[in-house]
């Protein structure tokens, strides 16, 4: 690797949609927002978008490659903390994991003596800002959330200082969500959860197919046809004379 890239070193600082950059020698901090159309509530809509946007904010404003730390808002990452040992806590910290709404996560634990932090950050989001400066020969050094970082460095809450963040580097190399290249991951993975918005979508497709079917059953096959049936015949009966009896007819001799 080029030592000039070794010797020099930059901070990127992700706030949800904006970033901020800041090198030794600039005379103020760049900035830039991700349009809603490549990231939105930090989900990656379009990965290569993402990738190209980056770099050619990189290119058009002179940056040359050189070593770099990217470092996560706390409106970038999920937070909580688990009173008791890690052991003990196993089973809230993956439950904790699996509601942090991204497809796979990647996240960090730092352990006090009566508690522990688990800070947890969308894996997809943050391995792509990543690979937009690698693919341009930028050294990301690691990922950070700041969440961790101001456990060490407490006057970040108010004032982000991009000086005093380049001095305190290696101090904070602790809270080092990712790593790039050779040097081992250390972060916490959940495997990839069900993907519930494809199966939701695909429940109501579902629904609306069964209606529809039961629309068209009900229009085309349900009607009732006419009967086939003969007209009833106006049947008009003769009119009966009444017969005269045996007994009648004597009677009738008699009178004569």
């Amino acid at each position: 690797m080029d030592q000039n890239i070794k010797n020099k070193v930059g901070v990127l600082y992700i706030d949800a949609d904006k970033c901020y950059f800041y090198e030794e020698g600039l005379s103020n901090k760049l900035q830039f927002s991700f349009p809603p159309d490549i990231v939105s509530n930090l989900e990656v809509l379009n990965k290569k978008k993402l990738v190209g946007f980056i770099q050619v904010f990189m290119k058009a404003n002179g940056i040359n490659p050189m070593s770099i730390i990217i470092i996560l808002s706390r409106n970038d990452t999920f937070e909580e903390y688990f009173v008791g040992t890690l052991d003990k806590n196993q089973q809230n910290i993956q439950k904790f994991l699996e509601l942090v709404p991204f497809e796979e996560v990647i996240s960090k634990q730092f352990i006090f003596s009566d508690r522990i932090k688990v800070v947890a950050a969308n894996k997809e989001f943050v391995d792509i800002v990543a690979k937009a400066f690698t693919d341009i020969m930028f050294d990301v050094k690691g990922v950070y959330p700041m969440a961790l970082i101001q456990m060490l460095l407490p006057q970040l809450a108010t004032n982000f200082d991009f000086h005093l963040i380049l001095t305190k580097i290696a101090e904070f190399e602790k809270y080092n969500f990712f790593k790039i290249a050779d040097a081992p991951v250390i972060s916490t993975k959940v495997p990839p959860k069900r993907k519930t918005r494809l199966y939701a979508l695909l429940s109501i497709f579902g629904v609306l197919l069964l209606i529809l079917i039961i629309i068209i059953y009900m229009t085309f096959f349900t009607r009732k046809s006419p009967q086939n049936t003969l007209p009833v015949p106006n049947i008009i009966l003769p009119t009966m004379s009444p017969v005269a009896t045996s007994s009648a007819t004597a009677s009738s001799s008699a009178t004569k």
